[in-house]
């Protein structure tokens, strides 16, 4: 009699522990991992140069610097444009100025070569429409950035007329690092008054072409 009560008790017993230690669910997989890695960010040096070199290219294009071989060979490499070059023209005089190296060391000189011409109303056959002015006396002012070393140097030179017509050469160097504001005055028998200024850097480079000189 209690070996047939015991019996279904043992039965469900033996079920109830079977499903106890029956296989668990599977678990969810995780998700495959891409065998393609992830770009890389670019550091910090990596992001600094390239907006360097965006910076020197809007600072190339604005003066006029060329596109010579060295002149991009230098970009390149971080380093200083071999010249710089600037245009301007009115009504009655075109400019041409050129500066060589484009960006001299503190210290170091750095040739300015000034090239004025009519602009003339009609075509020359000699000429064109640019005549060189050849009479005209030439003054250079160099106004350096204030800095705590340096808080007011300034500097003249006279223009000498070279051997290319139209053509004045000057030569400056400046113990201060930064943009300087390189003024022209003067005045022609045939032209009348000149007057041109540009930008001319001792060691820093590129320039902002949207600097305000001193």
């Amino acid at each position: 009699m209690i070996q047939r009560m015991l019996l279904p008790l043992l039965t469900l017993t033996l079920f109830t522990i079977s499903l106890g230690c029956g296989t668990s669910a599977p678990s969810p997989k995780a998700p495959a991992l891409s065998s393609t890695p992830a770009p890389a960010k670019p550091t910090a040096q990596a992001t600094s140069t390239a907006e360097k070199s965006t910076t020197a290219a809007k600072s190339a294009k604005a003066l006029n610097t060329g596109s010579s071989e060295d002149f991009v060979r230098s970009i390149r490499a971080g380093g200083k444009p071999p010249r710089i070059r600037h245009q301007k023209a009115d009504k009655k005089v075109d400019y041409r100025l050129q500066i060589a190296p484009g960006v001299a060391n503190p210290g170091e000189a750095a040739t300015i070569r000034l090239s004025i011409s009519h602009v003339l109303d009609s075509h020359d056959a000699k000429y064109g429409t640019r005549q060189p002015i050849n009479d005209a006396t030439l003054r250079a002012h160099l106004v350096a950035p204030r800095t705590k070393k340096y808080r007011n140097w300034t500097a003249s030179q006279t223009f000498l007329n070279v051997e290319d017509a139209g053509t004045y050469s000057v030569v400056f160097s400046s113990p201060v690092e930064g943009i300087h504001h390189l003024a022209i005055r003067g005045e022609s028998k045939s032209a009348g008054k000149i007057e041109y200024s540009v930008p001319l850097s001792f060691g820093k480079w590129p320039i902002d072409p949207e600097i305000k000189l001193p």
